[in-house]
């Protein structure tokens, strides 16, 4: 089955369909509205205990290569996340969540200059190597001017080190999904990733004395906010894992996947919820897209 996924869709469908996936993460505690922090419990060990049964009938990766990128790419994530918070916390969500995207440039410098084979491709088509790069920063700054949220230098350089180092997540995410068995890793990669995720909320939260409580966790609003949560987390983790085995690029499957702010916008204008996000913006992250796409 894990396989198939990754041999019958195209990398570009995957990312699409992550996309869509990754909205239903942002509508979930739109809708419910629990503490990020109670989510981060469900977010980690939920795909860890759901998917390990299979490990029974699955062999683990033998490649330690794929342990190596998973490890860095977790300890990265726990860094960044703290970092983005912090952000979100000194200049707002609306800033901290309009910069973001502009690491999508990085990881396509990083891929660039790290992989050998795609950089002698590309520079054998300067014409097409143009035009996916603008369009990638493109999808960068329509995503930038999607809300009108006031940016600032000090944000920025707030996030600088978030977007630089962050970038190397999805490079190692790539690095282990091409290291080893398409099935073994597709489910590993979760199960380690939730359980990384899982341990570093709990750390966190004692440090900053912010410990839980059985009554908190297992109230049934969360249960409910915490059950979804983990189905789109497997979901995202299969489509991400399945579309960066044969992406020639981590940026294509990252630039693609931010589609997720377009369909909440789409999605919340068919229900009337307010939204202030440009449509204009949207337009041209959809072209962008597509020259991504045909470009590839």
């Amino acid at each position: 089955m894990f396989d198939f996924i990754a041999s019958y869709f195209t990398w570009w469908q995957l990312a699409l369909m992550l996309g869509v996936v990754n909205s239903g993460m942002f509508l979930v505690n739109q809708h419910f509205r629990q503490p990020a922090r109670i989510l981060m419990i469900y977010r980690g060990f939920g795909p860890a205990i759901l998917l390990s049964p299979l490990l029974l009938f699955y062999d683990m990766p033998t490649n330690p290569v794929f342990y190596y990128a998973l490890v860095a790419s977790g300890i990265i994530v726990a860094w960044t996340d703290r970092l983005t918070q912090h952000a979100s916390s000194e200049h707002g969500a609306g800033v901290t969540s309009r910069l973001i995207p502009l690491g999508v440039v990085v990881v396509f410098f990083y891929w660039f200059v790290s992989s050998s084979s795609y950089r002698a491709e590309m520079l054998t088509e300067p014409m097409k190597l143009a035009l996916i790069f603008f369009a990638v920063a493109a999808i960068a700054l329509a995503l930038l001017s999607m809300r009108k949220d006031k940016l600032s230098v000090a944000a920025l350089k707030t996030l600088a080190p978030c977007l630089t180092v962050g970038a190397l997540i999805d490079v190692l995410n790539k690095v282990a999904m091409n290291a080893d068995e398409v099935t073994a890793a597709l489910i590993s990669y979760p199960i380690i990733q939730g359980l990384s995720v899982g341990v570093t909320t709990l750390v966190w939260g004692h440090f900053t004395k912010k410990t839980f409580t059985r009554a908190e966790i297992f109230t049934p609003v969360a249960l409910k906010a915490g059950g979804l949560l983990c189905l789109v987390v497997i979901v995202a983790s299969l489509f991400k894992n399945a579309a960066m085995i044969h992406t020639p690029n981590p940026a294509y499957v990252v630039a693609l996947s931010m589609s997720s702010p377009i369909l909440v916008m789409l999605f919340n204008k068919m229900r009337r919820i307010p939204d202030t996000a440009s449509f204009r913006s949207g337009l041209i992250f959809i072209f962008a897209a597509i020259v991504i796409v045909l470009q590839s």
